[in-house]
């Protein structure tokens, strides 16, 4: 049994492992969409939830840098958008309603529960995804079983685990 999996513009296994492993780039920016506010690095947990007054809401939740970068975000942008963006698209726009000053947060909006968890899912499976090379190299050697090529890169990498 096998699983063949087409890319366009990926030519080999070695190409397609380095897309497949690469991280989604998670940036919250600014109204203009220029100035990066916070990164992935800075989320440590988004749920989706649903509240009595709010509907459903995407509940954050940030690192202690993060809490302090995104204080200064809604101080400066209080009223206007911060724009969450994954890898160069903008995924959300929420309006900032207060300066947020205890490291949580939520975004409401006109949202269906399958919306929040959709938008929760994309910023949770991004936030902190920095990955330590044996993991790495972990992932990749499952890769390359997956397709059933044993290319001598991925030989070495097995060798390490």
């Amino acid at each position: 049994d096998q699983i063949v999996v087409e890319v366009p513009g990926v030519a080999d296994a070695n190409e397609l492992s380095d897309v497949l492993m690469a991280p989604a780039v998670l940036e919250f920016r600014d109204p203009d969409g220029k100035k990066v506010l916070l990164t992935g690095e800075d989320v440590e947990k988004a749920q989706a939830m649903y509240s009595q007054t709010e509907g459903y809401v995407v509940d954050l939740k940030f690192s202690d840098e993060g809490a302090k970068k995104f204080e200064e975000a809604t101080r400066e942008y209080k009223g206007k958008v911060i724009n969450i963006y994954l890898d160069d698209e903008c995924i959300s726009s929420p309006v900032v309603k207060n300066v947020i000053t205890e490291g949580t947060a939520y975004i409401q909006g006109d949202f269906t529960m399958q919306q929040v968890q959709n938008l929760a899912n994309l910023i949770q499976k991004n936030a902190s995804v920095a990955l330590d090379q044996t993991e790495q190299a972990e992932k990749e050697v499952k890769l390359c079983t997956l397709y059933g090529e044993k290319h001598s890169r991925f030989l070495e990498l097995e060798s390490l685990i």
